[in-house]
């Protein structure tokens, strides 16, 4: 796609935007797994031993995680410690759009529609990433990062490409799904920093 800058179309001016804002979101990814999310991964693998259950204590009551899906976030998230990004994103990546929608529930905020006959349906992963709110909740970047890696079809679109068996193996090997596996963690990490700077807040309250 592109679109110049330049077009008095205000529709060719967005996507040019927005293909910039990709671009550089591309850019971001390769230089934060590069320069952190793979040295990091040698580094722990280096100093420690783990299982599956290690990642219990991250997934279990975590209000990203929706009951019955902990085992699933935690040996994907074990998946991708120990390399194996096959096992890795076929297991995160359903559970992102999942928790997306879960949260958005959460929040009060349906994410289901009715058809002509009266079926209902789940919303589109796209409408829901397209809900305001979810700014609110995750945040603009996060919400960012979602779109670029799971979904835009001039982004990495590895969902789609995943579901309709159009990667191979080798194309699972790359900093797309390390940064997968980072950002899925970070998503499930977010709780836990709220509640430190809860402690933070409330220490500091106390000593005034």
């Amino acid at each position: 796609m592109v679109q110049s800058a330049f077009s008095d179309s205000e529709e060719d001016q967005e996507l040019c935007l927005w293909d910039k804002t990709i671009e550089h979101a591309k850019y971001g990814h390769i230089v934060h797994v590069n320069g952190i999310i793979r040295p990091a991964i040698t580094q722990i693998c280096r100093e420690h031993s783990f299982r599956f259950e290690s990642f219990y204590p991250i997934v279990y009551r975590n209000p990203f995680i929706p009951p019955g899906r902990e085992i699933l976030f935690a040996k994907g998230l074990y998946y991708g410690l120990s390399l194996d990004w096959i096992e890795c994103c076929h297991l995160l990546i359903p559970q992102l759009e999942n928790s997306i929608r879960y949260i958005l529930t959460q929040n009060g905020i349906d994410t289901s529609t009715f058809d002509t006959d009266g079926i209902q349906d789940s919303d589109s992963l796209k409408k829901c990433l397209d809900v305001p709110q979810l700014n609110d909740i995750l945040g603009k970047n996060e919400v960012l990062d979602l779109k670029v890696l799971v979904l835009d079809l001039y982004g990495y679109n590895i969902r789609n490409e995943m579901a309709h068996g159009l990667m191979n193996a080798g194309a699972f090997v790359s900093h797309k799904s390390a940064y997968i596996w980072w950002f899925t963690l970070r998503l499930c990490m977010i709780p836990f920093y709220d509640i430190r700077a809860e402690k933070h807040q409330t220490k500091a309250n106390h000593e005034e």
